[in-house]
């Protein structure tokens, strides 16, 4: 129950992860550096590796920023290199905003029930499968426990016979690479 009760005292416009993140990523802007252009786009730099920045879209092609909603460090640094123009504040997705936070955590959590407790739709668990040892054998001719078709003593019933396996269906590919026949190619004759 931290978050229900941090709700209350916690100032900040964004939630304290999302801005230890976006401090940690202003530590490795400085390795960064920008080049703008048209239209919001920029060309970010950082270790011979260069990343496209769209500041509209809020897209970075490293994707980080896609992905969390937190800019990363070639968005950052193009806060820094252009302060009049972007502020980080307006860059964060809404959904880290405090407001959020506190819109979730208004009302309580209700508990739930223990795991142990099984409801009344769940199925019943697989039975163990029973071992050779466990198992009686059965007679086919007579259906008798304790021997088999050999040592029947009714030797005049003839014994049922088995069932037929089921046969593997197989595709018609499968039988002309199986056959080892390709298509039938002719050759021109000569004349």
């Amino acid at each position: 129950m931290p978050l229900y009760g941090q709700r209350i005292w916690y100032k900040g416009k964004f939630s304290l992860k999302v801005s230890k993140m976006i401090e940690s990523e202003t530590r490795f802007r400085k390795h960064c550096t920008s080049l703008p252009g048209p239209t919001g786009e920029f060309e970010v730099s950082e270790n011979g590796m260069k990343y496209a920045v769209d500041m509209r879209a809020m897209t970075c092609s490293c994707r980080r920023w896609d992905l969390t909603g937190i800019p990363c460090r070639h968005a950052l640094r193009i806060v820094s290199d252009h302060k009049k123009t972007y502020k980080t504040d307006n860059l964060v997705s809404h959904w880290y905003l405090t407001s959020k936070w506190q819109q979730q955590y208004s009302d309580s959590i209700k508990p739930l029930r223990g795991i142990k407790i099984k409801g009344v739709n769940e199925s019943p668990t697989k039975g163990k499968k029973v071992t050779q040892h466990a198992r009686v054998m059965h007679c086919s001719r007579c259906g008798l426990p304790e021997h088999n078709c050999t040592k029947c003593p009714n030797s005049g019933v003839p014994c049922k016979p088995r069932p037929p396996k089921k046969q593997k269906t197989t595709r018609p590919e499968e039988i002309a690479v199986s056959a080892g026949e390709g298509p039938a190619q002719t050759q021109p004759s000569q004349s």
